[in-house]
């Protein structure tokens, strides 16, 4: 395992460190050696900045590797060969971690130029508003209906009507607010608003689409179902008048035919005007 020969490493170079300050103590107090003690100095200061590189060395590259992370730098070279078995475990296992996360970083690329592709060719109108109300993201569909680009200011929606900038910037308490705006064109907007709270900001997040062939076709269907809802009151009006009409004409008719003025009596005139006075 790479963390054993790393151990193994730290060790062999504290006990070397060790041994060799027991040396030097040794001979200079022991022996009264003081040129071996020099030297025996020398080569624990030796092994003191060997190892003193040999933890910076494997610090280094494993600062890089977290540095590219935080950037999203995949390009770190690690070296191949340290001629040390306990570092060069530690830059394969540098070495694995970014290219896991350089293919990480690919597929993450993929999925984003998937999701743009199919917002991009959606037919309802798309896009993101920051809040300082700047124009994040927008799809052609949107740009086409809004007359919006990337960078713009929300107010340009002013031009579709006065309430609609504040409509979008306004907190919202429910998930999904929507309202319908008319534009110069006459088209009938319906635009659906919701949030989204990322670590740095509120994102909101529009769906506009052009309702008016709907909205037409609902208000011809509602005309329709009036018109008949008023035939069928004005032929229940009516139907009382028509019978009230065939029972005053039958008054003068005999066999489909008119009678003779003198058998039209009182009785008859009386009902007669009777019957026009609940008509009138």
């Amino acid at each position: 395992m790479p963390y054993k020969h790393f151990y193994r490493g730290i060790l062999s170079r504290i006990i070397f460190i060790i041994l060799l300050s027991a040396a030097a103590t040794y001979l200079y107090i022991e022996m009264q050696a003081l040129g071996f003690s020099l030297i025996l100095l020398l080569v624990l200061i030796g092994a003191v900045i060997n190892t003193i590189k040999y933890f910076n060395k494997i610090n280094y590259w494993i600062a890089s590797f977290l540095l590219g992370i935080e950037n999203d730098d995949t390009t770190l070279k690690i070296p191949g060969k340290s001629g040390n078995k306990a570092i060069d475990e530690i830059y394969k296992g540098i070495e694995r971690l970014n290219e896991l996360f350089k293919k990480t970083k690919i597929d993450i690329n993929t999925q984003e130029q998937y999701f743009r592709s199919v917002i991009d060719q959606s037919a309802t109108g798309l896009f993101s508003v920051n809040e300082k109300g700047r124009i994040i993201n927008i799809n052609p569909a949107a740009t086409k209906l809004t007359q919006l680009n990337a960078f713009h200011h929300v107010n340009l929606l002013k031009t579709i009507d006065e309430a609609l900038p504040d409509f979008i910037m306004e907190r919202i308490d429910s998930k999904l607010q929507s309202a319908i705006f008319e534009n110069k064109y006459g088209q009938k907007l319906l635009f659906k608003l919701s949030e989204i709270n990322t670590s740095r900001e509120t994102i909101k997040l529009l769906a506009v689409s052009d309702i008016t062939k709907e909205l037409d076709n609902r208000e011809i269907d509602a005309w329709i179902k009036l018109a008949r809802t008023l035939a069928h009151e004005i032929m229940n009006n009516i139907a009382p008048i028509t019978s009230l009409s065939q029972v005053i004409s039958g008054y003068y008719k005999v066999n489909n035919q008119i009678i003779k003025p003198e058998k039209v009596d009182a009785k008859m005139i009386a009902n007669t005007v009777k019957g026009l006075s609940v008509i009138e």
